[in-house]
């Protein structure tokens, strides 16, 4: 009779505390996720906002493509940081559940140092694909311009040479 009791304490307990853990895991995922949540959405409000205004609202000279260009870079690091927020969530569950010999602040340190790195890595790669792209022209467009100048530059001491050697002052170009 009183191992019947021990077992039935013994049930009794386990169940209370499979369920307490149960809950208090669910609640930890859910108020950790929706902090990240928070974090994404936050995010790309804000990069979609700043591309926004980047192409609405272009800076004085700055042509369309130039603006695109900086619109869907802007755009695509916002889209990096969110994707490193999720990266962040995952790698702090996975490394925590794997590395439970090491304490806690390491972990976090570890999670942030491989989400930055990663984050920062892919963020740099796209957009130098992106300027390799070119999609909207604004390279191509600056190295036109860029070879127009020097073309005016270099017209603009032949004259004033040819203008030397000929003995009268050089006329406005």
């Amino acid at each position: 009779d009183n191992w019947r009791n021990v077992l039935t304490a013994f049930r009794d307990g386990a169940i209370s505390g499979i369920i307490s853990n149960l809950m208090t895991t669910l609640i930890n995922t859910f108020f950790t996720t929706a902090r990240s949540l928070v974090r994404m959405i936050r995010e790309g409000v804000f990069s979609l906002f700043r591309a926004a205004k980047t192409v609405l609202m272009r800076p004085e000279g700055t042509s369309r493509a130039e603006a695109l260009d900086a619109g869907l870079k802007i755009a695509v690091s916002g889209a990096f940081v969110i994707g490193g927020v999720l990266l962040e969530e995952h790698l702090s569950k996975t490394l925590g559940a794997l590395l439970t010999v090491l304490p806690g602040g390491l972990i976090t340190t570890l999670v942030a140092v491989l989400t930055g790195g990663v984050t920062g890595l892919g963020t740099v790669l796209t957009v130098y694909m992106l300027d390799r792209l070119d999609l909207f022209g604004a390279q191509h467009q600056q190295e036109d311009n860029a070879v127009l100048t020097m073309l005016q530059d270099g017209r603009a001491q032949a004259d004033a040479r040819l203008q030397a050697l000929l003995g009268s002052d050089p006329k406005p170009v």
